[in-house]
């Protein structure tokens, strides 16, 4: 369901999305420079690509920038959303103190694409 909500011209320059109860609020410009709401389910992960995430991450939980791509590549999913996947994983699994001490930060990995001559990702 997509439902549009004009807002005011003053604040056409800013982009912004936020997370309301499951549903994902983006900010658009629209045709007449104001701002547009634009509402979006969640959408979920298949079985198939969970299965393939768990089992990478069974086999090693620290994925370096080349399995982070072929794990993506594997799924269909974004490098960003297989990230995310796998830092919730860790969050659960040692807790946010060690995920985060055991992942590196995603600011790599933009700096590891950049570096090839790739774009950066982004949710």
């Amino acid at each position: 369901m997509k439902k549009a909500l004009s807002m005011p011209a003053a604040k056409s320059k800013m982009m912004a999305s936020s997370l309301i109860a499951g549903m994902r609020t983006s900010y658009v410009l629209g045709e007449n420079g104001n701002l547009e709401r634009i509402i979006r389910k969640r959408k979920r992960k298949n079985t198939d690509q969970l299965k393939t995430l768990m089992r990478e991450f069974e086999r090693n939980p620290n994925w370096s920038k080349e399995t982070l791509l072929e794990v993506s590549r594997k799924t269909g999913l974004s490098e960003a959303q297989v990230y995310k996947w796998g830092w919730d994983q860790k969050r659960k699994k040692y807790g946010p103190e060690l995920a985060a001490l055991m992942m590196p930060g995603f600011e790599e990995y933009e700096a590891a694409v950049a570096a090839e001559g790739g774009e950066a990702f982004h949710l």
